[in-house]
C-alpha cells in the first residue's frame, strides 16, 4: 500500500470509531502551511553559521587531492 504500518493502524482505528465518515476527515499529509519544525530565529542563526568559511564548507574535500 505504500503506507507505514502505524498509519494503517491509525486508519483502522478511525474506521472502527466512525466508519468511512471518520476516515474522510483525514486531511492532506504534511505540516500546516507556513509551519516550520525549526523556529525562525534558530533557522536564521543556522543559515548565518553555514555561510561562514569555518563552517561545513571547510570540511569538504578538495577534488584536486587524491584519496
Amino acid at each position: 500500500m505504500g503506507a507505514c504500518r502505524n498509519t494503517i493502524a491509525d486508519w483502522i482505528g478511525l474506521y472502527e470509531e466512525g466508519g468511512l465518515e471518520k476516515l474522510r476527515e483525514i486531511g492532506e499529509p504534511g505540516p500546516e502551511p507556513g509551519q516550520q519544525s525549526i523556529p525562525p530565529t534558530v533557522m536564521e542563526d543556522l543559515k548565518e553559521r553555514l555561510s561562514k568559511p569555518e563552517g561545513p564548507k571547510q570540511l569538504q574535500r578538495d577534488p584536486a587531492v587524491a584519496c
